[in-house]
């Protein structure tokens, strides 16, 4: 009994013992094969404080070194205890280990815990601990219920306990700033990825009681999951049409964010604490989470730029965010590329001194050909939205500005590269549709002018491909310099690019 209590305060929020802890037939071992070999009526609360002590790290490493122990399958010895203190300690490292799990799946992703869980019936033992009323210690009851919410990610939760955990999850999350609410949010978030969960999420009143927390500055710290909760909501197929008891109809989730004038505020303040947080896999999560949120209210909301786009308002914040992410990944971007694409002439060049299209053109670089299609096909749309903005026979104004750094020097590397080195060929024509916005009305040079036309012109024999009426704006800006009509087009080529630009007017 000493030595365990003894280990666990070693251990307790001391990442270097618990390293040397986690060694081969260290001490972990060691108290993971004790407890194997006991009859689970001798099994008490303090032979579990040093994995209990483990878990309160909330760490991936830890959950990953349990699981390699073979935690899953002392779980049943664990949960047939009767004492309240065991299945106490049991059930918050249960739903930890679930938690860390489902975080290292991606969005629309199952919890590949469950069907283990499952087969080893530890999911059944769980719900009977949970429809037991007997237990005066509440948090065996939370930690099941965020356990199971987890555990289905993704995924439909059976209707014969899926009410019952959803609607415990729901009052979880609305308490007082608890850090349990937290992670209810979080539960129901994960539920939530799955359209068919929706209807037990929105019975009652919750959805109110939510939007109650935007305007609740003692509930700050649950503001993130609350407007990420409510974004799943609407954008995996929410659409709220039932009433409230007052018989007034619920309005669409969407609009509850997007009425309310604090809704960038809200997710600025989220922002903020991200850039505190020392946790690499919490912050990571977090940035997903508040960008996803702000190209949500942005998505096709033109009246929403001007908001975006004042001092220290969202764009400012997202874009310090990505300047200081070490991996940006596509959600990063989509905030940014979304206000690009609704700014009118005067709301760009707000956007360009904020460093928007910088970050554009960093993104271009990426190893990542998501990232980079993201990022080059908003410039193009930038590119060529100026471009037509200019008369016949004048120069794009992006032209100069692009030049710079060797900025034009990377779009004419991606579209003179190898057929190869793109799966998503979208990209090199992409890059050369930019240069032929930006060499409207000027000279094209040889060395790369002949590559970017064949590929323009490739798209000229199929109308009904999207790059169709981009490839006739292009080569129709290079045309605009008279050296270029003998250069890059026979007689007859000239004549079918004229003849489509007449019947594409």
């Amino acid at each position: 009994m000493y030595s365990c209590e003894v280990i666990s305060i070693l251990l307790d929020d001391n990442m270097e013992a618990i390293q040397y802890a986690l060694m081969k037939n260290g001490i972990i071992d060691n108290i993971f094969s004790m407890i194997s070999i006991l009859p689970h009526k001798q099994l008490q609360f303090f032979h579990l404080l040093p994995i209990y002590s483990l878990f309160k790290t909330n760490s991936l490493l830890i959950s990953q070194a349990m699981l390699e122990r073979g935690f899953l399958q002392l779980l049943k010895l664990f949960l047939n205890s009767q004492s309240e203190n065991v299945l106490m300690q049991t059930t918050y490292c249960i739903y930890q280990f679930f938690f860390n799990q489902s975080i290292l799946e991606n969005k629309q992703q199952l919890n590949q815990l469950r069907e283990q869980i499952q087969k080893q019936g530890s999911l059944e033992k769980l719900i009977e601990i949970f429809r037991n009323d007997a237990y005066q210690n509440q948090k065996i009851y939370q930690n099941i219920a965020l356990a199971i919410g987890f555990l289905y990610k993704a995924s439909p939760i059976p209707t014969s306990y899926g009410s019952i955990i959803i609607d415990f999850l729901k009052q979880l999350s609305c308490q007082m700033n608890s850090p349990m609410s937290v992670y209810a949010l979080f539960a129901l978030s994960h539920v939530a990825e799955c359209k068919d969960n929706h209807p037990l999420i929105y019975s009652g009143i919750f959805i109110a009681e939510v939007n109650d927390i935007l305007h609740d500055n003692e509930r700050e710290s649950l503001l993130q999951n609350s407007l990420y909760l409510l974004t799943l909501m609407f954008m995996n197929g929410g659409n709220i049409s039932q009433k409230y008891p007052d018989g007034s109809i619920q309005p669409e989730v969407k609009q509850i964010l997007i009425n309310e004038k604090q809704a960038f505020n809200h997710i600025n303040k989220v922002i903020e604490d991200v850039l505190d947080q020392d946790i690499l896999w919490m912050r990571e999560q977090l940035s997903h989470n508040c960008c996803e949120v702000a190209y949500f209210l942005l998505e096709g909301n033109p009246d929403s730029v001007d908001v975006a786009l004042q001092d220290n308002g969202i764009i400012d914040h997202i874009i310090e965010m990505i300047e200081r992410v070490s991996d940006v990944q596509i959600d990063h971007l989509k905030p940014v590329t979304e206000v690009s694409l609704l700014c009118n002439p005067e709301q760009w060049e707000i956007m360009q001194s904020k460093n928007g299209l910088d970050v554009l053109i960093r993104a271009v670089s990426s190893q990542n050909e998501d990232v980079i299609f993201e990022s080059i096909s908003c410039i193009e749309r930038i590119c060529y939205q100026m471009g037509v903005n200019e008369v016949e026979g004048k120069q794009n104004i992006m032209k100069d500005y692009l030049e710079q750094d060797g900025v034009m020097q990377k779009f004419i590397e991606i579209a003179t590269s190898r057929q190869d080195k793109y799966q998503n060929y979208a990209i090199v024509q992409c890059a050369a549709l930019i240069i032929s916005h930006l060499y409207k009305a000027a000279p094209l040079p040889e060395q790369f002018g002949k590559i970017v036309t064949d590929i323009l012109k490739q798209q000229l024999s199929d109308p009904e491909d999207d790059v169709y009426p981009f490839a006739i704006q292009g080569l129709g800006n290079l045309v605009e310099c008279n050296d270029l009509k003998v250069l890059l087009f026979n007689h007859e080529e000239e004549e079918e690019l004229q003849e489509i630009a007449l019947q594409d007017a």
